[in-house]
């Protein structure tokens, strides 16, 4: 199974990406657990943090997610590296007293754009395995950032909805530059 990726900027099948995403049952369709092993391969040759299912043509509740060695850096808030993951009807509640923290994000489901977007720092997160076994944990740092960013995209929500005037974002030629000259300050 191919698999291409959906952007907001091509409106002519976007629409996957702007609505909530179905539950998957168990056990998984072979349809869906082709799909499952197709995104763990795209996530590997894109040399990604994540990836839903909308993102790739397909309204379901999966996502992938991987933590790469590289990410320590550029992420002060690197807790290790993680190999290809995949979690099926993922949730998670914050650890409010955790508080937030605001870092750059991109996503490949948006072309023309980047940010600092404000995220919770901790989470308690929960779903499935593809086996439908109970997957229960918590995440903090860039791995919490990892987790909401993709179950966002089940929800329907893009990272254009967390821009904020208060911090910075634009476009991606301008934005890494940006982000390129605060970590030559450090």
């Amino acid at each position: 199974m191919s698999l291409l990726l959906v952007t907001f900027e091509n409106q002519s099948n976007n629409k996957v990406l702007l609505e909530p995403a179905q539950d998957v049952s168990f056990p998984l369709s072979l349809e869906l657990d082709t799909l499952v092993d197709a995104m763990l391969e795209k996530l590997v040759e894109i040399q990604g943090a994540g990836l839903a299912a909308p993102q790739v043509g397909y309204p379901y509740k999966i996502i992938v997610y991987q933590v790469l060695e590289i990410a320590k850096n550029f992420r002060a808030d690197w807790q290790g590296s993680l190999p290809p993951t995949a979690l099926i009807n993922p949730t998670y509640e914050p650890i409010i007293e955790a508080g937030y923290t605001d870092d750059w994000e991109g996503c490949f489901s948006v072309e023309t754009q980047m940010g600092k977007i404000r995220r919770y720092t901790s989470i308690n997160f929960q779903g499935f395995d593809r086996l439908g076994n109970k997957v229960e944990g918590q995440a903090s740092g860039y791995l919490a950032r990892i987790l909401q960013h993709e179950i966002d995209h089940l929800n329907g929500c893009l990272i254009l909805k967390h821009f904020r005037n208060d911090l910075p974002f634009g476009s991606i030629q301008e934005m890494q530059k940006l982000r390129q000259e605060e970590r030559d300050k450090k």
